[in-house]
């Protein structure tokens, strides 16, 4: 994708989602600007069927007994994001831990509302740097417009606003690492607690045959790798306020150069890490409950 394909509309979002660009990663109103977002419980008691994966009935449960509160979301399009829902609801509806106590219960779901949680600020970090850095390739196209070829004006800047919104993303990124290891280690009743501690279990057994999800959720890591390496770059901006392989926009002459992530445009890397986050997202949901009781 080009430098100037990002302040395009009606094309393609290259996320891969199959909505338009302004329709999906680069809104045209500004996401700070939209309404927030509002949740209402109803603690009416409410009768839920209970369907097996054919649809077959099997009974009804009193969500009241179970101690199960019903929630609906009220929010715009921009606030509840559907491939977020699309990505949680298969585990949020999983039949597998109905038999389990309560606190069970309650300690997985609370799990997955900060999983909803953290994609979603993950989205909305991504968002407002790809809204900015649009604003801002138009801004500047217009500036130097009047700078000749030749005449040798090299500029480097540092825009600090952009900069914050992708610090931001990368730091709610690798949180959502940590929120993975809790799901698995709920369903796992290993009780793990950050991602590092997943991971070290999952180096020590993914080779036992014995251990299905073990073996799958090593290879899932291991295909994004990548988002777990840039652990090292949410340190250093957490502990050293410094952004480990970012530079810049350039300006030479009359040539536009994007800011960079690890030698990757910024804008690919945004698209990638969303694309790829949710893919991720779905996997590794889909392994530990369709797994669930397979030896861990």
């Amino acid at each position: 994708m080009s430098n100037m394909a990002i302040i395009k509309n009606n094309i393609d979002c290259p996320c891969g989602s199959g909505l338009l660009i302004q329709q999906c990663c680069i809104p045209d109103v500004l996401p700070i600007t939209l309404n927030t977002q509002t949740r209402i419980k109803l603690n009416r008691q409410r009768m839920a069927q209970v369907v097996d994966d054919s649809g077959n009935h099997l009974g009804f449960i009193d969500l009241s007994q179970l101690g199960i509160k019903m929630q609906a979301s009220l929010g715009k399009y921009e606030q509840i994001d559907p491939a977020i829902e699309n990505a949680i609801y298969p585990a949020a509806k999983f039949h597998g831990i109905l038999d389990k106590p309560k606190d069970f219960q309650e300690q997985y779901f609370k799990h997955l509302d900060a999983l909803w949680d953290v994609l979603h600020a993950v989205r909305y970090h991504q968002r407002n740097f790809l809204f900015r850095l649009r604003k801002l390739i138009i801004e500047y196209s217009v500036d130097f417009s009047m700078v000749q070829p030749g005449e040798g004006v090299e500029i480097t800047y540092d825009d600090v606003p952009l900069r914050l919104e992708l610090e931001s993303m990368i730091l709610r990124l690798i949180s959502t690492l940590d929120v993975f290891a809790k799901i698995a280690g709920t369903l796992m009743g290993k009780g793990f607690n950050q991602d590092k501690d997943l991971w070290s279990y999952l180096l020590a057994t993914h080779k036992n045959k014995n251990r299905p999800v073990s073996s799958a959720l090593y290879e899932i890591y291991t295909k994004y790798s990548w988002i777990r390496d840039l652990k090292g770059i949410r340190n250093a901006i957490t502990h050293d306020a410094i952004f480990l392989g970012y530079t810049g926009m350039k300006f030479q002459d009359t040539l536009f150069s994007m800011p960079y992530v690890n030698e990757l445009k910024s804008d690919h890397f945004a698209f990638r890490v969303w694309k790829e986050l949710l893919q991720m997202t779905r996997e590794i949901l889909l392994t530990v409950t369709s797994k669930y009781e397979s030896s861990f």
